[in-house]
């Protein structure tokens, strides 16, 4: 092959990988878990003008993930009075689309089966009417209770700042990681994210703090696409889902976290939930044990601490409970849990005998924000504080155990959304009258076109709207 040939064909194949890094847009997703050592309020974390926090962004092989197969979860009296039978129907879609996942055996390679962009057409009546969308909001906060963190808060964060005399420096870092190479990498969804550091940031007077804040390298890309960024917000940014707005699905930034998360290659060492024992009925079954299961009558002890896979899918399944009625129930769930054992994946048939929701739905009057604001919380829920850390099983050597994870999530998590009700913000010295206040937030239920109801239950879109301009 002559020079002049060698010279074209390399540019051709430049061009064809420039083309095919084209087709296969860049994305990334974060992971959740309890705060780091370093990850203080003074460099942008546990931030309490946002309200409770659930948890820090994780370094690769420090993700925190469920090792059973099957959640389930409730609806206590006090949700069931505030939103009714419309409220369970929009919960019950969130789950309905979080259960549709597929397992991240079954997961292409790129992700090309979800979008970018998960959200529909905005619904701009309930934009206008302040109405914020209980069914995306559900999927948000259980996408982050399965162990994924907020990408465009995380992609650039400070892990430190020193000030010695006359200077401040900051180490700044990434904890946005790329679903195929799992390469730190600056872009969620597609959108090109880079920052600059703000020290401190504008907050109200009692909060202060540094943080490098994310910005669009590209001002007319989409920006907050993913839906695990409903959880734990960036204070300085808008937010990813506002008044008006819903998701029809979740993004390829959140099935790569998962399928991270839960991929049968990613072994960790780790315990089965203290609610799990071995299912004996299957050891005594005259039929025997099939290939690759070990709890046969000569092995009835069940291998609770082992080095496991992922469990490739996790499903959610509704129970009947009522916490506050004090009424009980028990039900069980059998599965196969792999361990390795001498090299080698192997099975055994367990069950784990639930007493109580592994997620828990409630309403309750969450009180306000506070520090120089009167905003009313819109919703709390269990942080990631009494997951289980396994850093200790996963590390050797003189270092073992500084790590900050991998770990286990833990139930209970109870997730309650604000029962304050229609509301208005006034403040001195102008601003003291119904028709001059700020009108807060209302949960609501709807698609592009129809608002299928407000929320207490009972409320009607015409009440809402009589309150406009008076």
């Amino acid at each position: 092959m002559n020079t002049h040939l060698k010279s074209n064909w390399k540019c051709m194949m430049a061009a064809i990988a420039c083309l095919l890094l084209a087709v296969v847009p860049a994305r990334a997703f974060s992971l959740l878990g309890p705060f780091a050592a370093y990850q203080a309020t003074a460099i942008g974390y546990n931030l309490s003008i946002i309200g409770v926090e659930t948890g820090g962004p994780m370094n690769l092989s420090e993700e925190y993930r469920w090792n059973v197969p099957t959640l389930n979860y409730a609806f206590d009296s006090s949700f069931l009075n505030y939103f009714g039978q419309d409220g369970v129907t929009a919960v019950t879609e969130a789950m309905t689309i979080l259960n549709a996942i597929p397992g991240a055996s079954s997961m292409t390679p790129t992700l090309t089966e979800f979008p970018l962009s998960s959200k529909g057409p905005q619904n701009f009546k309930a934009g206008n009417l302040g109405i914020l969308d209980l069914r995306s909001t559900t999927l948000g906060i259980v996408l982050s209770q399965m162990g994924l963190g907020n990408p465009e808060r995380w992609t650039w964060c400070l892990r430190d700042r020193q000030t010695p005399a006359g200077s401040t420096n900051y180490l700044v870092v990434q904890r946005n990681f790329d679903p195929v190479t799992w390469v730190p990498t600056n872009v969620v969804n597609g959108t090109l994210y880079t920052y600059e550091v703000h020290d401190p940031v504008f907050t109200p007077p009692s909060t202060t703090y540094a943080d490098a804040i994310e910005m669009r390298v590209d001002s007319l890309a989409t920006e907050f696409t993913s839906v695990a960024g409903v959880e734990n917000p960036d204070p300085a940014q808008v937010g990813n889902l506002q008044a008006g707005e819903y998701y029809t699905g979740i993004t390829r930034d959140d099935a790569g976290g998962l399928r991270y998360l839960l991929r049968r290659g990613n072994f960790n060492i780790e315990a089965t939930l203290g609610d799990v024992v071995l299912d004996t009925n299957f050891v005594s079954s005259p039929f025997g044990a099939p290939p690759g299961v070990t709890n046969s009558a000569n092995t009835n002890v069940l291998v609770a601490t082992a080095l496991r896979p992922g469990i490739d899918k996790v499903n959610l399944s509704r129970v009947n409970f009522d916490s506050l009625l004090g009424t009980t129930f028990s039900t069980t769930n059998q599965y196969t849990d792999s361990y390795v054992t001498n090299g080698v994946v192997t099975n055994q048939v367990v069950r784990r005998i639930v007493i109580a929701p592994d997620i828990v739905f409630t309403a309750a009057d969450l009180g306000t924000v506070g520090g120089g604001s009167s905003a009313p919380f819109s919703i709390l829920r269990t942080t990631t504080s009494g997951w289980t850390d396994n850093s200790a099983l996963n590390t050797v050597g003189p270092f073992g155990g500084t790590l900050d994870g991998p770990g286990v999530i833990q139930p209970s998590i109870q997730i309650t959304f604000s029962r304050v009700g229609p509301h208005i913000i006034n403040s001195t010295p102008f601003f003291l009258r119904e028709a001059t206040g700020f009108r807060g937030f209302t949960w609501g239920y709807f698609d592009t076109t129809t608002i299928f109801a407000v929320f207490p239950n009972g409320t009607t879109i015409q009440a809402l709207e009589s309150q406009v301009g008076q």
